[in-house]
């Protein structure tokens, strides 16, 4: 008995120590910021929607769970998906770029920023919306492989985790002043909205004290910001979360 208790409580600190609680915002988005949450996910609270957040939420739980139980508690690892880097076309297509690069790796077929911008139908005065770039993914793909979900109610780090075990890079809308590849922007820039696809992460421990980060491909249009990047996880959730707080997950 005594033994079992000591083994809950280490695997308890494992999942706490690698993948800390942090990464949940909450605090739920701002009355003056619920029209642009409506506006990114409209039937983000309707009950089918939710019913999804919640069975996809078990999901990631219990892989967490599992997948902690193989973590030691000096141990470093993590996954990097080989997924191709596309710049932008356009000052305002990133939504269709994200999207281009998660397609050709998911499906291995590479669809124009055109074709893809058309779906979204993405304009330049509004840029992608979040739901229409979740459903091009879907659709393209054939399933209901994607979800989006704001951080006020799932775990950004579990998710990252959970969707690149499983080979699907995920996409984070986010404020662009918020990461490392816009340090440049001046004092005082507001930054604005863009698109990033996560492609992986990387945790490491010493003793019991951990950190993990992502790695993030940016499809800016410009070379001052056009790469691929590593921030740490709780700072991605920041500037998920200085945009409208939702990111596009895998659902299985």
């Amino acid at each position: 008995m005594f033994k079992r208790m000591i083994t809950i409580l280490v695997t308890m600190i494992l999942l706490i120590t690698v993948f800390p609680p942090y990464y949940v915002a909450t605090v739920k988005p701002s009355n003056d910021a619920k029209l642009f949450v409506w506006e990114q996910a409209p039937d983000y609270y309707s009950k089918e929607h939710q019913s999804h957040i919640s069975e996809v939420n078990r999901l990631v739980d219990a892989y967490m769970l599992a997948k902690s139980k193989n973590i030691t508690i000096k141990s470093a690892g993590g996954k990097l998906l080989s997924v191709p880097l596309y710049q932008q076309e356009t000052n305002f297509w990133c939504g269709p770029a994200s999207g281009q690069m998660m397609l050709s790796f998911v499906t291995g077929t590479l669809h124009t920023q055109t074709y893809l911008a058309g779906l979204m139908e993405t304009t330049q005065a509004s840029g992608t919306f979040v739901w229409k770039l979740r459903r091009t993914l879907n659709q393209e793909i054939g399933s209901s492989a994607y979800q989006e979900v704001g951080t006020w109610q799932a775990t950004f780090g579990n998710d990252l985790v959970y969707s690149i075990d499983n080979n699907k890079p995920i996409v984070c809308h986010v404020n662009t002043r918020k990461l490392p590849n816009y340090a440049t922007l001046p004092p005082g820039n507001p930054g604005s909205g863009h698109y990033v696809v996560a492609i992986g992460y990387q945790w490491g421990t010493q003793g019991l004290t951990g950190f993990s980060n992502v790695n993030y491909h940016d499809p800016h249009n410009s070379s001052l910001h056009f790469g691929t990047y590593t921030t740490s996880v709780s700072n991605m959730v920041l500037a998920i979360n200085d945009n409208a707080g939702f990111y596009i997950r895998a659902t299985r």
